[in-house]
């Protein structure tokens, strides 16, 4: 269908967040020897991204709504171009906190705008599937992210490659390559039509709802006209004002609490920090003797093993996401992810010789329930439960607190694993999914099936 080639055009921004994200893990074994980085540096350095993304957050609102949800994309992928060059250059710490902050300055224009546009293009029926894409995408470049590390780990062996500066270039400036390429899509995206029904230019409208569904949609654009109509008649002027009225200000605060779920989850600790913690422990140096390889190059391929289920896993979310909606998706995989980090935790102190098949089965398994739930559910949840004049602001809001919660476990998880060790860090994370299920069956409201139009009214009724 042309509305799944758009939306997953438009959701190739978030292939550059994955791999900026699951590059990080494997880079890190070749920048903290060469920059001699302390755990709070280390911090620093997977905390760059998310603090650029709280900035960009807040430029998209602003930006998508004045200007428009392609105009927002094409600036990302230019953010995403000029920090994939200085990554390449790379000469010291500062330049590589200062290039991490600009992707992520990029990531978080592209977070904020891609679920909106995705949700704005797509029909009711269709919506949670495409609404999955950009989730799809971040996982596959996370994967893509730890199979090059791997391949640099394993090349280092080679002395034109042994450099650990040059290996830590390659494998950052590597994103590079899929900038470009989202440039290029960016350019030939169509407007969302919901948003050019808003700024009046209800010709431009009919072209894209014409594209975006292969036949005329006459019906469909009267619908969003009338909308529209509705919203510009309201006495609640303003995306931010919007938000202030009692039953958006609880779906809001829903859609915040999701964020703060996801990140205290543990997803990113484990992207991050899992090479890591599986060479510091011991546990793939076994895997490293049978192979004839580096400790490195042992635990990037097993991290790269464990990865490799979740991307399966979101096809099935995307067939799941509109037949059971999204509380159901939580309500079943969420204690899945809290057994899987107790068990993680519990292997990585363990010395028995099952450690290491059992560390590296929670971790794939934690993955796949991941996908199935707390990965696509807040961005979706968000980008489909307000009002069009409050999509963009919503949206910058539930990110900013995905980004700063985010920043938070990045920052401080290195620093307590090195204080009280990663299996009391991990038993946290379990409970936050104790917490995220309660709230999954008692606190949050389906919005399957319902037309965007649908779900605004209700919450302004």
């Amino acid at each position: 269908k042309t509305d799944f080639k758009i939306a997953g055009s438009a959701a190739c921004g978030s292939f550059i967040q994955g791999y900026t994200t699951g590059v990080l893990g494997g880079a890190l074994l070749f920048l903290a020897p060469h920059f001699g980085l302390a755990p709070r540096q280390v911090g620093a350095v997977a905390t760059a991204t998310t603090l650029g993304s709280v900035l960009g957050t807040f430029s998209a609102a602003k930006l998508s709504d004045s200007r428009g949800r392609k105009p927002t994309m094409a600036y990302s992928a230019a953010l995403f171009v000029f920090a994939s060059l200085l990554m390449c250059w790379t000469p010291n710490l500062e330049i590589l906190v200062l290039s991490r902050f600009l992707a992520g300055v990029g990531i978080g224009n592209c977070g904020a705008v891609v679920p909106v546009y995705v949700a704005e293009c797509a029909s009711a029926a269709s919506r949670g599937a495409l609404a999955t894409l950009p989730q799809l995408m971040i996982s596959s470049g996370t994967l893509a992210g730890l199979v090059v590390t791997f391949v640099a780990a394993v090349a280092r062996s080679s002395p034109s490659f042994a450099s650990p500066a040059l290996a830590a270039r390659v494998v950052l400036g590597a994103t590079l390559v899929p900038s470009l390429v989202y440039a290029v899509l960016v350019a030939n995206l169509p407007e969302s039509p919901r948003h050019l029904v808003r700024t009046g230019d209800g010709k431009a409208a009919a072209a894209a709802l014409k594209r975006l569904r292969g036949r005329d949609a006459a019906s469909e654009l009267r619908e969003l006209t009338k909308a529209a109509a509705r919203e510009a008649s309201s006495e609640t002027s303003g995306g931010w004002n919007t938000l202030l009225k009692p039953r958006v200000r609880r779906r809001l605060g829903a859609c915040v609490l999701l964020q703060i779920f996801q990140q205290f989850a543990g997803i990113n600790a484990i992207v991050y920090f899992t090479p890591q913690l599986l060479k510091e422990s011991g546990t793939v140096a076994a895997l490293g003797a049978r192979l004839g390889v580096s400790d490195d190059a042992a635990a990037l391929l097993a991290t790269v093993a464990t990865y490799v289920p979740k991307i399966p896993a979101m096809f099935g979310t995307m067939l799941l996401m509109d037949a059971w909606g999204r509380r159901k998706l939580l309500a079943v995989f969420v204690p899945v992810m809290g057994a899987c980090l107790a068990a993680l935790g519990y292997a990585l102190d363990a010395k028995a010789a099952f450690a290491t098949p059992l560390a590296l089965a929670a971790v794939a398994l934690y993955g796949v329930a991941f996908n199935l739930s707390l990965g696509p559910v807040p961005n979706i949840y968000t980008a489909e439960s307000f009002p069009a004049r409050a999509r963009s602001a919503a949206m910058t809001t539930s990110l900013t607190a995905q980004f700063a919660a985010h920043s938070a476990v990045s920052f401080f998880f290195p620093v307590i694993v090195a204080s009280r060790g990663a299996a009391a860090a991990l038993y946290g994370f379990a409970g936050v999914c104790g917490a995220c299920w309660l709230f999954a069956n008692l606190g949050m409201a389906e919005t399957k099936a319902a037309s965007l139009e649908e779900i605004a009214s209700e919450l302004e009724s």
